[in-house]
Order: structure tokens, then C-alpha cells, then sequence
């Protein structure tokens, strides 16, 4: 797949600063549990009571010594899946927590290639509650390889405004239910591509590169999320 970028638009991206993403909305564990109104979360290992960095819970759900459900509640805990006051959409994945695991062990097993891991969240094994925002969360942490990037509005209106192409589908500004494997893939080749183009000396790996993209959001927003949220469409 040959990938271009609109030149302006790269160079403004290029010229940002790497800065580690402490994501801010991250959850402890234990408190995400208990504020989802989950039931059923109750396992031999207390969950964390502090809230996990990127790498703890890349950590742990690529650990044997935790139950597939137990690293699950970890990684949405980090992602604060749920968020809002129905808390709707994280009861609505637990409530599908049978069908998960299998998924969960898929992934965790590594056969499969990346469009592969996303279609088993298309169409028929959609669960419920769980959009490519969060679930691609699960691709990037129980992946083996860490080559399967987070996806959500911000790094794939990203992707889009520096290709100039629609390559991840929106709803709004919200990635779309109805992209598939080749979409993601697509999108992750994007991230590699990317990853490449950034300085030789202080090159960053395809995780970092999708960090850069999602950028510091909220009041003191980063200067690439800036430009991102200035862009329509």
C-alpha cells in the first residue's frame, strides 16, 4: 500500500515535540468497578486499587497469571470506558462478558493477523457497548505484538487530515461502525509509515507514533490535538 501525505500537514505534525501520553481519564481498577455498578467482577487477586499507567496494563494483559475478565476490567478502567452519567455502555460489554473471553483468548494467542483481531468485533461478533475506540484498546494491550494501535476519533481524524483521505470511516467525528480489518490495517500501516518519518536520532516505534496523534486533550490541549479539533471533517 503506497501512503501519501499532504506535505503541509505533515510537516506540522513532524515539527511537534514527542510527549509521553499519561492519559488523564485513567481509572484505578477497583473505583471503575464499583462507579459501572459491575457485578460479577469479583476474582481470587484484588484489582489494582491505583490507576495503571499505558505499560502496567500492557503488562498485565499480557500476563497468564491474571483471568481474561480481570485484565479486561483493567485495560477499560484505563480507558475510563463507561464514562457519563447512564454508565450504559460499560454494563452493556460486562453484560456480554461470556462471549468476550473467547475474543480475548484470540487475541492473546497472536494467530490471527490485525484485520483479522478487529473483524472478530465486525458485524455478527459485535458486543454490545464496545465500539473500535475500546476495542481496538483490547487489540493494542493483548496483542503479542505491539503493532496494533488504539483507534479512536482523535488518531483517526488524525490519520485523515494528513492523508487527505477518508481511510478510517467517521460518523461525525467518531470513528464509524462499519469499517473492517482492511480499514484498520490500513490506519496502522498509516501509524508505521508514520513512525518512520519521525526524527532518526529520537525515532519512536509505531505505539509512540499513535500517542503523538492523540495528543493532550482537555483545557490545556496539546498543539497537535489544537489543530485537530480546529479541522472539520
Amino acid at each position: 500500500m503506497t501512503i501519501k501525505f499532504l506535505e503541509p500537514r505533515l510537516a506540522q505534525f513532524l515539527a511537534i515535540p514527542f510527549e509521553h501520553q499519561i492519559f488523564a481519564y485513567a481509572k484505578a481498577p477497583q473505583a471503575w468497578v464499583q462507579s459501572m455498578g459491575l457485578e460479577g467482577a469479583d476474582f481470587a487477586v484484588p484489582l489494582p486499587a491505583q490507576a495503571q499507567s499505558r505499560e502496567d496494563v500492557r503488562q498485565l494483559c499480557r500476563s497468564e497469571d491474571f483471568p481474561l475478565l480481570y485484565r479486561y476490567i483493567c485495560a477499560m478502567a484505563w480507558g475510563n470506558q463507561g464514562a457519563g452519567k447512564s454508565r450504559r455502555y460499560a454494563r452493556l460489554a460486562w453484560a456480554e462478558r461470556e462471549r468476550l473471553e473467547p475474543l480475548l483468548a484470540a487475541i492473546v494467542a497472536g494467530n490471527i493477523d490485525r484485520a483479522e483481531a478487529y473483524a472478530l468485533f465486525c458485524g455478527a461478533g459485535a458486543v454490545k457497548g464496545l465500539g473500535p475506540a475500546y476495542f481496538t484498546k483490547l487489540l493494542y494491550f493483548f496483542w503479542p505484538e505491539q503493532r496494533c494501535y488504539i483507534m479512536d476519533q482523535w488518531t483517526a481524524r488524525s490519520v485523515n487530515y494528513l492523508t487527505g483521505e477518508k481511510l478510517v470511516r467517521m460518523s461525525g467525528n467518531f470513528v464509524a461502525p462499519n469499517n473492517d480489518g482492511a480499514h484498520y490495517e490500513r490506519y496502522c500501516l498509516v501509524v508505521e509509515s508514520l513512525a518512520n518519518l519521525t526524527d532518526p536520532e529520537k525515532r519512536l516505534n509505531g505505539a509512540e507514533t499513535e500517542m503523538r496523534l492523540f495528543c493532550r486533550g482537555g483545557k490545556l490541549a496539546g498543539p497537535w490535538r489544537t489543530i485537530i479539533r480546529s479541522h472539520v471533517g
